[in-house]
């Protein structure tokens, strides 16, 4: 199954509960809206988060102030599904900005039909990138909701942009060629891929495996999978001067799924996927390598998801485990692990320079932990989400 493909597949997966007729009501009573938590701004006052509206799948993304509570929403275009919620928007430096992908195939389409699509393009009876699958890359303003497409090429399937520290470039993954891009901001165009496209047939790096060293001139890039064309760059993980275009690999790995540099530049935290031989059940390994030497160790065997957040000061590395929120701090290069009584926790991130954490509790509420005193608080439910954006979208803009 092609990436484009696999990625059709996980927001289906995403947006999938059971369905009871056309209510917004599972058999219990329980909403089946969704509302998700996309990662709070550098400078710790706003929220980007997400929603999904049952029956009508419509989806909507916006920006909440954490002190108000007030939802602006973005300005995406009218009749296609809407933002990509299953990875976290990317914040530029400065909190004015926000990068996140678009799915722009018409909205209301029977829910069937995708997955009939999936079928068939794994089937090889359409082509992979045929019409209707389309994902484009857009930045939006924090402060007043305007959005714009950012999608520089002929590419169709763009996805998880992410800012450089000083939020002039991004980095971004193209499905056509599972390769990742440098795009300029300022001229919405492409500088170049980062992987020679020679390398790979098929394809090369993992989805989200790629991020920023914080001096913004270097990348970090997990070459996992493909058949590989010529040897000039095998397979693991390197680090890339932008600005020489000198690459350096620093491991042989080949299952990093999605990296993450931590603010300072030390540490690199890395995810893979885990199969139990005896349930079947998968989970995710969490590890951690120092930087430069890369000597690695594993932090958890048991992680939920493949995202995991650094703190901005202190290189505090969160992630979710089953009902609960674990922090390995380096100091003492120890994990603490706060359960999550609630739900289970998903896309946790640092507000600001504190020690507050927010995160989602089964796509149904968001909370915030503060990881010093250990005290809660839920911030925000789906169906207030969801009643705050389509209020705002409703203002036009």
């Amino acid at each position: 199954m092609s990436s484009a493909s696999l990625l059709l597949a996980t927001i289906i997966a995403s947006t999938s509960i059971c369905v009871h007729k056309d209510s917004d009501q599972t058999g219990t009573g329980q909403t089946k809206s969704l509302i998700y938590c996309l990662g709070a701004s550098p400078d710790g006052k706003l929220l980007a988060v997400g929603g999904i509206r049952y029956p009508t799948l419509e989806r909507r993304a916006g920006v909440m102030d954490l002190k108000s509570k007030q939802i602006r929403c973005l300005g995406t275009p009218k009749g296609v599904i809407g933002p990509t919620l299953y990875v976290p928007a990317s914040w530029s430096s400065d909190s004015k900005q926000l990068a996140f992908g678009l799915f722009t195939a018409p909205a209301n389409v029977p829910h069937e039909y995708w997955g009939q699509r999936i079928m068939d393009a794994a089937a090889g009876k359409i082509a992979a990138d045929a019409d209707l699958i389309y994902f484009q890359l857009w930045t939006a303003s924090a402060e007043t909701g305007e959005a714009r497409s950012l999608s520089v090429s002929n590419s169709r399937h763009w996805e998880n942009p992410r800012f450089s520290p000083d939020g002039k470039q991004i980095l971004a993954y193209d499905f056509s060629g599972s390769n990742v891009a440098l795009i300029s901001v300022p001229s919405r165009s492409s500088l170049g891929f980062l992987l020679p496209s020679t390398v790979w047939s098929r394809a090369g790096v993992h989805y989200l495996g790629y991020d920023w060293d914080p001096a913004g001139k270097a990348a970090y890039l997990s070459v996992g999978y493909g058949r590989m064309r010529k040897a000039d760059m095998s397979s693991g993980i390197w680090q890339i001067d932008l600005e020489s275009g000198d690459k350096k690999r620093l491991s042989e790995t080949t299952d990093a799924f999605s990296l993450f540099v931590s603010a300072s530049g030390r540490w690199l935290g890395y995810t893979s996927k885990k199969r139990n031989a005896e349930t079947g059940d998968y989970s995710w390994m969490i590890y951690l390598a120092s930087l430069p030497d890369f000597k690695t160790r594993v932090v958890s065997e048991h992680g939920t998801e493949y995202w995991v957040a650094w703190s901005r000061k202190g290189d505090l590395l969160a992630f979710c485990e089953k009902g609960q929120i674990a922090i390995w701090t380096p100091a003492t290069n120890k994990t603490v692990r706060m359960p999550v009584p609630e739900g289970q926790p998903r896309m946790p991130s640092w507000v600001g320079s504190t020690d507050v954490i927010v995160h989602g509790v089964d796509n149904r509420e968001i909370w915030s932990l503060d990881t010093a005193s250990g005290k809660r608080k839920r911030i925000l439910t789906v169906t207030e989400a969801l009643e705050k954006l389509s209020a705002d979208a409703a203002k036009g803009r």
